[in-house]
């Protein structure tokens, strides 16, 4: 286990500028983003959909991690983040056991998430006396 503050701060901001960077695509490109996902947008609902998860959800996780940031001292903040992105690869996995394992890049995504969520976990604050 590593306490800084200052390493912590920079794994949640490198946290939160992906969610972000992903959020945006979805909004500027939602068809290409789904295609790449073995997903197809037929209609208000998939564009709904994949605006909600994709946009909503992720830039909530990016405002996670910005809060996070600004009160690093408190583990509780980057922890959560810490769960949200430790809950995508728990769901492959589920999913994986059912449909089988991820293609592609999201067969990436799924080591990415993981090495990530466990990383912003072992990167502690620095204890305050």
């Amino acid at each position: 286990m590593i306490r800084s503050n200052s390493l912590r701060r920079s794994a949640l901001g490198v946290t939160s500028a992906v969610f972000a960077a992903i959020a945006l695509r979805a909004m500027l490109a939602p068809a290409d983003m789904a295609a790449e996902l073995g997903l197809q947008l037929r209609g208000p609902n998939g564009y709904s959909e994949i605006y909600a998860v994709y946009l909503g959800v992720w830039l909530a996780t990016a405002a996670l991690g910005v809060v996070a940031m600004g009160r690093v001292e408190d583990a509780l903040w980057g922890d959560m983040l810490a769960v949200f992105v430790l809950a995508q690869p728990l769901a492959r996995l589920l999913a994986a056991a059912q449909w089988g394992w991820p293609q592609g890049m999201l067969f990436v995504m799924l080591f990415v998430e993981a090495i990530g969520g466990v990383a912003l976990l072992l990167v502690r604050p620095r204890a305050t006396s």
